[in-house]
């Protein structure tokens, strides 16, 4: 109530500020007693009798419901209640503080001015605005900040939430995203292996436009043109050879998304991916398999281990009853094959071309992946 009276008193004068008041309340203890309004809140302190100190929170009572409240403590008694006001909210006691008076009572005091109803609503506002102004300064640090607050700061440098992350892990993520390098291949290949744990290479590309001229009849050989056997080169394209986990790797669609989002997000302005595939060259993890073939494991280099089989016997020779013989057969071992090894698998625009070592080529269509 103090914020109430300073907002009355920057009122002009020909207001009435009086607050009107009139007897709310008025209770004893049996034994020594103070109490103080105040921020709301009743306080009742006691020395000696039989019950124990108060406290009571004005927001949660009427007048009717708080003299119920005291009644009901052991060693309290009320003796009045204005029976007309009785329904009224608690929060219009005055602020106040004191003792027992000569005959062991307390007298609480309201008001009746709208005046006052007015401005009470208004300070309850502002304080509850003043307690915000801390929690407003902690939601614009990532190190503090919450819930929708912390997606807000990630919105601005673009670093969504992830399905299910908490606030603990996305307010580093945040920063770790912001100040992460970024546009040259080293730092775009540290990107995609921090996300995928694949290693990765980022390679620059230059492509030639056509040579110019055409000889179609239309330019005359006057000199007005240069000419040239190599065409002008255009720059800015890169593509990308990452290793994939065939086997726990998932959807390799999905993936491929995955991955060119990160690249999305940190290549440099003005450059763009040109492919994007899975490689098989030994400076890559990539797992493949090549095929059924007896007595040897397809490699991502493309060589193989080679295993002997041993030819069983049938037992030839060995009688059954009636005096009848096996004759011997003879099993040839089979020869380990390399055919079919998988030496590269390209992700296009269209579908996954797979090479063989043996130059044989199989094309899958899955539809536009960019």
């Amino acid at each position: 109530m103090r914020l109430t009276l300073k907002l009355l008193g920057r009122l002009n004068r020909v207001f009435d500020k009086d607050p009107h008041p009139f007897a709310a309340i008025r209770f004893g203890y049996a034994g020594g007693m103070s109490w103080a309004v105040e921020d709301l809140r009743l306080v009742i302190t006691i020395s000696g009798g039989v019950g124990g100190p108060l406290t009571i929170d004005l927001t949660q009572h009427t007048l009717a419901t708080l003299a119920a409240t005291i009644a009901g403590a052991a060693g309290y008694q009320v003796d009045f209640i204005d029976p007309e006001r009785a329904h009224l909210a608690a929060t219009i006691l005055l602020d106040g503080a004191g003792e027992q008076d000569a005959s062991g009572r307390v007298q609480l005091l309201g008001y009746t001015s709208l005046l006052w109803s007015f401005m009470e609503a208004e300070a309850v506002e502002l304080k509850a605005a003043d307690g915000q102004i801390g929690q407003m300064l902690r939601q614009m640090t990532t190190k503090t900040a919450e819930g929708a607050w912390l997606d807000e700061l990630g919105s601005y440098y673009n670093v969504p939430r992830w399905p299910g992350e908490a606030d603990v892990g996305y307010g580093p993520r945040i920063v770790a995203e912001a100040v992460r390098p970024a546009s040259n291949n080293i730092a775009l290949e540290r990107a995609i292996q921090d996300y995928t744990g694949q290693a990765c290479r980022v390679l620059d590309v230059t492509i030639y436009r056509g040579v110019f001229p055409v000889y179609d009849g239309v330019i005359s050989h006057d000199g007005a043109y240069t000419y040239s056997t190599v065409g002008s080169p255009e720059y800015g394209l890169f593509d990308v050879q990452i290793g994939y986990d065939l086997i726990d790797g998932g959807s390799f669609v999905a993936f491929l998304a995955d991955v060119r989002e990160i690249l999305t997000k940190i290549r440099a302005a003005g450059t763009h991916i040109r492919a994007l595939s899975l490689d098989g060259s030994a400076s890559l993890v990539l797992d493949v398999f090549g095929g059924a073939i007896d007595g040897g494991l397809a490699e991502a280099a493309g060589s193989l281990i080679s295993e002997t089989l041993t030819a069983p016997s049938d037992g030839a020779g060995v009688p059954l009853s009636g005096g009848v013989t096996l004759s011997g057969d003879s099993l040839a071992a089979p020869a380990d094959d390399a055919a079919g090894l998988v030496d590269v698998i390209l992700l296009t625009e269209s579908g996954v071309e797979i090479f063989a070592e043996d130059g044989s080529e199989i094309f899958y269509p899955i539809g536009p992946m960019f």
